[in-house]
């Protein structure tokens, strides 16, 4: 299925309002975006998702103030962008545009070892909910969604609690090229006691946090 066929069978079930529709359209849209720049492909980002109906529905929960299913897990964009309704969008703004990659090593800015060390402490502090010094590491953007209880809605929205912290099971580091900026990238998958989880970690040429994407 193609995207905007999918976007549009999501549109179709939803219940809200048509001014609602339109903003979660454009949500889908924005983040599908992103998350094909940060280097999935759509047949990738479409089963991680589910049917178009299971995401109207998880939709629909969300905005009657519903849970969701048992054994569910609802995918979470928390991307490069500004804050749009149910997913919660941390960052810069701008990302309309796709990026560009190339292999971190490739870079004449950053440096592997130091992104790579930033990235985990970002998942440090995620682990411990210091979100007070998460934000002294943060951009002034990702400062204003750190100072409410964003993070803690955005873990909870990942349906099962994640248990303890195991580890990284991989770490690829790449550095995204959009609109004249650079930016470094660390995709990480975690491993916790009762799941795993994908952190893509975006950084600045001053190393400040400034995306963060969780699925």
């Amino acid at each position: 299925m193609k995207q905007k066929e999918y976007i549009k069978k999501v549109t179709q079930n939803l219940t809200c309002s048509n001014g609602r529709k339109k903003e979660i359209q454009k949500e889908l849209t924005a983040n599908i975006a992103t998350a094909i720049g940060a280097g999935e492909t759509w047949e990738a980002i479409q089963e991680r998702m589910g049917k178009p109906e299971q995401v109207a529905q998880e939709f629909n929960e969300n905005l009657s103030g519903g849970k969701p299913g048992k054994g569910k897990t609802r995918p979470l964009l928390i991307v490069l962008g500004s804050v749009l309704g149910v997913l919660l969008i941390l960052g810069a703004a701008g990302f309309w545009i796709l990026p560009k990659n190339i292999p971190l090593e490739k870079s004449s800015i950053f440096q592997e070892a130091e992104v790579e060390a930033q990235a985990d402490y970002v998942i440090e502090l995620l682990n411990q909910s210091e979100y007070e010094d998460l934000a002294m590491i943060s951009t002034p953007e990702m400062q204003t969604f750190l100072r409410d209880n964003s993070m803690d809605d955005a873990k909870a929205m990942l349906g099962t609690p994640l248990g303890g912290y195991r580890g990284n099971l991989e770490t690829h580091l790449y550095e995204m090229r959009q609109m004249g900026k650079r930016y470094a990238t660390a995709r990480i998958l975690a491993s916790y006691e009762n799941r795993s989880v994908w952190y893509t970690i975006t950084f600045d040429t001053d190393m400040k946090l400034t995306g963060l994407y969780m699925q």
